[in-house]
């Protein structure tokens, strides 16, 4: 796996956090939060995460150290502490977008989302993913995107993802919900992503990337006919799937390229989405997204 120091391709104008850190909690308190983290106690550290992972309202987010205390959770933790640790990062930037903006700035934390991703399975791999499609959702400044697509080895690792064959019933309890799980998240990421052009062409660019959006697209796991249903059904997975493609057809240098590699991949795609015949959207009705975030 590539290393952190490898060449970045898209330097980012802002290398440093710039918004100020909420006093609404006491040093002391965040300490007490930061050492929880790096505790030498796995009980301690797993509870701590579930602590933050119930923060919604918290500005816990804003502080350096309990991010950079994240990271090493999420890079070195049990399983049930890396899957608390990805849902605080979903919960902690949940209400306020400027915790949101830190956390996606906060260093080695793609890496490590990324390593969890691909060396993860089960609930764990599902709740790495759902935290990166989190951070992708800042729409407010374009380096959200492109700190995705310049992380080593994170656009191959989505690729992965979303090539995945679906299991159908093995894989234990929850099996193939969680691969269904997984690809959603992994679908979303790109869908936000690919508004920026310079991320687009590196999406493009990754080997295996334009058929595994095109399956997810048209695939069986994403259109499906329920007994008795007239009309197709669709999942996240396929709906950020078509939504990718489009963005990335949005931008010029993109489109001719996809078409001069792919010929009538974009054509494909409007098919699939209109009727032929009147020149309408196809009445797809959305599938209810599945529950991301534990109970309580």
């Amino acid at each position: 796996m590539a290393s952190a120091e490898d060449h970045d391709p898209f330097p980012l104008e802002i290398e440093r956090d710039e918004l100020p850190a909420s006093s609404a909690l006491s040093e002391q308190e965040i300490e007490n939060v930061a050492n929880g983290l790096m505790s030498l106690d796995q009980q301690v550290v797993t509870s701590t995460v579930k602590l933050l992972a119930k923060q919604e309202d918290s500005d816990l987010g804003r502080h350096p150290t309990v991010r950079k205390n994240l990271v090493h959770v999420i890079l070195s933790g049990t399983e049930e502490a890396v899957l608390w640790a990805c849902h605080a990062i979903c919960s902690l930037g949940q209400v306020d977008p400027l915790t949101r903006i830190q956390l996606g700035r906060t260093p080695g934390l793609h890496l490590a989302l990324r390593d969890a991703i691909q060396l993860r399975r089960g609930a764990v791999r599902v709740a790495a993913c759902t935290a990166l499609a989190a951070l992708s959702e800042v729409q407010c400044e374009k380096s959200s995107a492109e700190r995705i697509a310049s992380t080593p080895g994170m656009l191959e690792v989505l690729v992965e993802v979303m090539s995945a064959e679906d299991d159908e019933g093995g894989g234990g309890e929850g099996g193939g919900m969680e691969e269904v799980q997984v690809k959603d998240s992994a679908a979303m990421v790109l869908h936000n992503a690919s508004n920026c052009e310079r991320v687009a062409a590196a999406i493009l660019n990754t080997p295996g990337m334009l058929r595994a959006l095109r399956h997810l697209s048209v695939g069986p796991r994403c259109k499906y006919w329920d007994e008795g249903c007239a009309e197709p059904e669709l999942t996240c997975a396929s709906i950020n799937a078509m939504c990718a493609i489009n963005n990335l057809a949005k931008h010029p240098s993109v489109r001719h390229r996809i078409r001069e590699t792919e010929p009538g991949f974009l054509c494909g795609l409007s098919r699939l989405l209109t009727d032929l015949e009147s020149g309408k959207p196809l009445p797809y009705r959305k599938v209810p997204p599945v529950p991301r975030l534990p109970t309580y």
